[in-house]
């Protein structure tokens, strides 16, 4: 059980979220699915970057059609 104090990895942070709460992904997706496919994500050439800025903080992210994932 997990309390306020407790600091989770980055990528178990946005598992969580993406994955488990906001179900953006297939059921099923383990953590390292998620992982892998962020990956591949990166490595794909038809990805696009952009960068963002919110509360004053500095964001980059990568963004791609969801093709299979449809």
């Amino acid at each position: 059980m997990l309390t306020g104090k407790d600091r989770l990895p980055p990528a178990e942070v946005k598992y969580l979220w993406h994955v488990v709460t906001r179900q953006e992904w297939p059921r099923g997706t383990t953590l390292q699915d998620y992982v892998d496919g962020i990956h591949q994500l990166i490595l794909d050439p038809t990805s696009g970057v952009f960068t963002n800025r919110y509360q004053g903080a500095w964001g980059l992210g990568i963004i791609r059609e969801s093709r299979e994932l449809r």
